[in-house]
């Protein structure tokens, strides 16, 4: 029993070596595809429309790959307890406009709206690189299924000492079967293994829901196929952040991207 555990060990230990090792090296040629679809794609003229779609397409799947290998490393990371959690108090809105900034030339290219609507003065208790990593795929999931011309909205609204957050866009929207598996806890699925385009989707999620859950919050959606979809998630607020507000200090700014139909 004792040399089984022992041999068990090792093997664990030399899986764990083995995947930091591949997925870096995967990670790394992939990020420099990134780089030379952006940089083909800016040279392609419009005269050149065949090769600039082909272009657009490679350059889409590459990105999506690189998304989620990027969503792997932090899922593994966070499964081996190497995530450092580190809470501080952050405006919401600044670290929401960042997330929108960079996201801002995905929504551009479909010419989708993207408006924010949450107080100046509102503050959460969070680790930032997990806020970003949480923001930053909402808003690359709403992108990703909503047409050209659509829009996207932020808000975010405070219930006792917990911030609700929501993205909505009016996409496609979610089937029954796909939000079923959606809402399943495994990170995986033998039937979206093969190709399917939530799979990236639902890793992504599953990395969202845990650093939700790290945060002491949830995550949940809702969505109506042809109507779009709304993604919603707790933070607990700011000490600081509870203390500036008052009965009229409640000011909430709408603000729209300058990316996008306007």
């Amino acid at each position: 029993m004792r040399e089984n555990a022992r041999q068990l060990s090792e093997l664990n230990a030399f899986k764990d070596k083995l995947f930091t090792v591949v997925a870096h090296d995967i990670r790394d040629p992939i990020a420099l595809l990134v780089s030379l679809t952006e940089l083909l794609g800016d040279e392609l003229t419009a005269a050149d429309f065949e090769h600039a779609e082909l272009v657009r397409e490679l350059k889409g799947q590459v990105q999506n790959t690189f998304q989620l290998v990027e969503n792997l490393l932090d899922w593994y990371r966070s499964q081996k307890g190497k995530v450092a959690f580190r809470p501080l108090g952050w405006n919401l809105q600044q670290v929401e406009r960042q997330a929108l900034l960079l996201s801002g030339t995905k929504a551009s290219m479909k010419q989708i709206r993207m408006t924010e609507r949450i107080n100046e003065k509102l503050t959460v208790r969070a680790d930032k690189e997990m806020l970003d990593l949480i923001l930053r795929n909402l808003l690359s999931n709403a992108i990703k299924f909503t047409g050209i011309g659509g829009a996207i909205d932020i808000r975010a609204d405070l219930e006792g000492d917990m911030i609700i957050v929501s993205v909505r866009d009016n996409g496609a929207g979610i089937d029954d079967q796909t939000s079923e598996l959606l809402r399943l806890e495994e990170p995986f699925l033998k039937s979206m293994v093969n190709g399917d385009n939530s799979e990236d989707m639902r890793f992504g999620l599953t990395l969202i829901r845990e650093f939700v859950r790290i945060h002491g919050g949830s995550l949940w959606f809702q969505s109506e196929p042809g109507v779009g979809t709304t993604f919603s998630f707790t933070l607990p607020a700011s000490a600081g952040g509870l203390a500036s507000f008052d009965d009229g200090g409640m000011k909430e700014e709408a603000y729209e991207s300058d990316f996008g139909g306007r």
